[in-house]
């Protein structure tokens, strides 16, 4: 199980610091500071796939913004009595 991510090639970097000094100084290594084994998910899988966003889910995520925004302003029109800019939001 082998990939060319960063954070796969600094856990490898790790796995040998580990196996070479006995010891992994840092933020994030358990506690015994041994080797950081390895993970596989069932039959050499990744245990979490890498996420298959097409273009319609930011352009979901931007209109959801725009009308979550559009509700703020036409409830802080309300509270301070601008029911003309209520309408137009």
């Amino acid at each position: 199980m082998t990939s060319n991510s960063p954070s796969e090639k600094r856990l490898e970097e790790l796995r040998e610091q580990a196996w070479k000094e006995g010891v992994v100084p840092g933020k994030g290594v358990d506690v015994a500071g041994g080797p950081i084994p390895r993970k596989p998910g069932y039959y050499g899988q990744p245990v979490v796939r890498p996420p298959v966003w097409t273009w319609e889910i930011p352009l979901y995520f931007f209109f959801g913004g725009m009308a979550g925004m559009s509700a703020v302003i036409a409830s802080g029109a309300v509270i301070f009595h601008h029911v003309d800019l209520a309408r137009m939001a």
